[in-house]
């Protein structure tokens, strides 16, 4: 028997960044099943967040089994039953709107065969039960209550300890079935959506524009406007992206959700240093430096393989601030701001270089 498929926790940036480092840098693991990491290797490129309004009440799922049409729901850390509670959803699902809800599971499991998908034999929504109750001092707080689709689940079966094996559809036009008003079903997708770029080489560039948009919602609940509740506060933003076949959640969220005295923790970084750190890499370590550091270093020793590598960002470091220095100081930096730019642009290219990988 499988155990209850919990929806995974969500962390901040910061995890999702250190996330794709570490699985950038897995190789393996060694005789006694222990991860092997290379930290020399960091991802690189950019990557499209894409988030959907964070809803402030209580999380919550339902289970469709499609051979038995058993339909099931959850709270955060358990299933609930016929007589389960959970602030009146076991009530809303089961003795209200089963029918309905089985429907929009069909729906699901059509579009996403007609997608040329095999056909699901048990999937699972995960949202956000909200409204009148469930929480306070936020918009949706003052409307009756709702189910807010966020994820939709495909179980593939178990493993021997009885877990859930599947994975999570990146696709929001799977959601479109998702819709019922008169049940109060909805989905996060009909609400408004959010966009940032993230470059993985300089991710902190980014934390400006996370802010502008969590702290715009903080200021009037898009879904709160949804129900007719203006300038009602709103929580924050919930961002998904892939990177190497793998999927990445985080949240953002503003001054007042933030635990611990009820202020955002602002990221200690000064956007504008970040941006003359990346314009000064861009203009000094040029290929023609990375080339000479390349041909020095194989007339010394023959031939270049990773183990040179720390010698060849020394080289680049030191040149790059001898013959460098005045755009350095027009940018107002120090050599220790750009050190650590410098080695991961050098790095990357060396094995790049090392490899034949370059273009």
């Amino acid at each position: 028997m499988s155990k209850y498929k919990k929806f995974k926790k969500i962390g901040q940036f910061k995890d999702a960044i250190h996330a794709i480092r570490r699985c950038a840098q897995y190789k393996g693991a060694d005789e006694d099943g222990n991860p092997i990491y290379d930290d020399s290797i960091n991802p690189e490129g950019k990557v499209i967040c894409k988030g959907t309004v964070k809803i402030h009440g209580s999380n919550a799922s339902l289970t469709y089994d499609n051979e038995t049409q058993e339909l099931t729901c959850g709270k955060r850390t358990s299933a609930v039953g016929v007589d389960g509670g959970h602030f009146g959803f076991a009530d809303w699902v089961y003795h209200r709107n089963a029918d309905k809800i089985k429907d929009m599971f069909q729906s699901v499991i059509r579009r996403w065969h007609n997608k040329g998908e095999d056909i699901i034999e048990k999937v699972s929504i995960f949202g956000e039960w909200a409204g009148k109750g469930i929480q306070g001092k936020v918009a949706v707080a003052e409307v009756d209550k709702f189910f807010c689709a966020f994820a939709i689940y495909i179980h593939e079966g178990v493993d021997e300890d009885g877990e859930n094996v599947g994975y999570y559809i990146n696709d929001p036009d799977m959601f479109s079935t998702l819709y019922n008003n008169a049940i109060r079903f909805y989905n996060a997708y009909q609400f408004p959506t959010y966009e940032v770029e993230v470059d993985l080489q300089y991710p902190q560039l980014s934390l400006v524009e996370f802010d502008k948009l969590t702290l715009a919602v903080e200021e009037e609940c898009p879904v709160g406007r949804f129900f007719g509740v203006d300038k009602g506060i709103g929580e924050g933003i919930v961002w998904r992206f892939g990177n190497g076949g793998r999927d990445y959640w985080f949240k953002t969220k503003g001054e007042k959700h933030s635990k611990g005295g009820g202020g955002a923790k602002k990221a200690d970084v000064d956007p504008v240093k970040v941006a003359s750190i990346k314009e000064f890499v861009d203009f000094a370590i040029s290929e023609d430096r990375l080339e000479q550091a390349y041909d020095l270093i194989k007339q010394e020793h023959g031939q270049v393989d990773r183990s040179h590598t720390g010698d060849f960002i020394r080289w680049i470091n030191n040149d790059a601030i001898a013959e460098e220095g005045d755009a350095l100081d027009a940018g107002g930096l120090e050599r220790s701001d750009v050190g650590a730019a410098i080695a991961y642009t050098s790095r990357v290219w060396l094995h790049k270089r090392i490899c034949g990988d370059l273009a």
